[in-house]
């Protein structure tokens, strides 16, 4: 009895161990296959993110192609924009050379800055490129000291200056000014100063950081008979290489003021918090883009400035950096009346 009994238990114990053996290898079966339809999933997935990124890819590489000039110090594609006619008006040296040599002062935002990468870029920069498209050119920028830009222009080691720069009848002696831009001029202090200055005769009495080259230097030392006729204290005025430094000079309570074109200074109060614009906005001018008198140059570059302002690029431009309230519709060769 207890032997068939335990041949019974023996028997019994075995076929549960069969069956268990038998379960766990189908639980085992289905969690391979599991297993092969998740990696299949995973490579299904890869594969469409594979093709998206290579699409992606391929569409930021035309765009970059499209527009390497925009932000960088020189372009290398071709010009395929460029209007009717427009390329064959560009003197011939500048033409076989195929680059249009720009300098410009990046120290100027939105106008014209250097970007984290090194790259110039900014309002100037942009319109500079689309000009250049136009006359079937690429562009080539140097940065260089505002002072030394046009006479790096009369002697003849760019082709144009594009810097945010007035144009005057006194710059017109040296060189041709293509209009294509309309800003007035504002005072910038830090904005935890007291002063409140809306002219030049504000400025008797304090210290002023000036941009070496700009119109303001002449206009600040104007100013100083008129504080001594009206017995104040003349102006401290110091000049900087650039306007970078005259802000520099602010931060740093060497300065207690400085002056910047209306669209500059309320670019640097909004990313900026430290300074702020005092007065009101006054004595507006138009921008012009300096080229040699005998360089051949201001006709089709301000024909080009037409064809961009005609086609809406150069709204787009200007609205882009939040300055198109100084668009011109009508860009002029020598245009300053003072």
């Amino acid at each position: 009895m207890r032997l068939d009994r335990a041949l019974e238990e023996a028997e019994l114990a075995s076929d549960l161990l069969v069956r268990a053996s038998l379960h766990q290898e189908r639980e085992d079966v289905q969690l391979a296959r599991r297993q092969d339809a998740e990696r299949a999933r995973e490579r299904g997935r890869f594969l469409r993110h594979g093709r998206a990124l290579r699409a992606a890819v391929s569409g930021l590489a035309c765009l970059a192609l499209a527009c390497s000039a925009c932000g960088s110090n020189s372009s290398s594609h071709p010009a395929t924009t460029k209007a009717s006619g427009l390329a064959a008006q560009v003197p011939a040296a500048v033409r076989s050379r195929g680059v249009l040599r720009v300098a410009t002062n990046a120290t100027y935002a939105p106008n014209e800055f250097l970007a984290a990468n090194g790259h110039i870029v900014g309002m100037d920069a942009d319109l500079a490129t689309a000009i250049a498209r136009q006359l079937g050119l690429r562009v080539q920028f140097f940065n260089v000291s505002f002072d030394q830009l046009i006479t790096g222009i009369t002697a003849g080691r760019y082709d144009a200056a594009m810097s945010s720069m007035t144009d005057t009848k006194a710059r017109q002696q040296a060189v041709d000014m293509v209009t294509y831009f309309n800003a007035g001029n504002s005072f910038v202090v830090l904005r935890s100063s007291p002063l409140h200055v809306s002219s030049f005769a504000g400025l008797c009495g304090h210290t002023a950081a000036i941009e070496a080259g700009s119109t303001y230097v002449p206009q600040v030392a104007a100013e100083q008979s008129h504080c001594t006729a009206a017995g104040k204290p003349h102006i401290h005025a110091q000049t900087y290489a650039n306007q970078a430094d005259a802000n520099l000079a602010l931060l740093s309570g060497r300065a207690q003021i400085t002056m910047e074109d209306s669209p500059v200074a309320a670019y640097q109060a909004r990313q900026d918090h430290r300074f702020r614009v005092t007065g009101r906005i006054f004595g507006t001018a138009p921008y012009g883009i300096a080229v040699a008198k005998t360089s051949g140059l201001a006709v089709p570059i301000r024909d080009a400035l037409r064809a961009l302002i005609a086609n809406g690029a150069y709204h787009s431009i200007t609205s882009k950096w939040g300055i198109s309230t100084g668009d011109i519709t009508s860009p002029m060769i020598n245009g300053a009346t003072s």
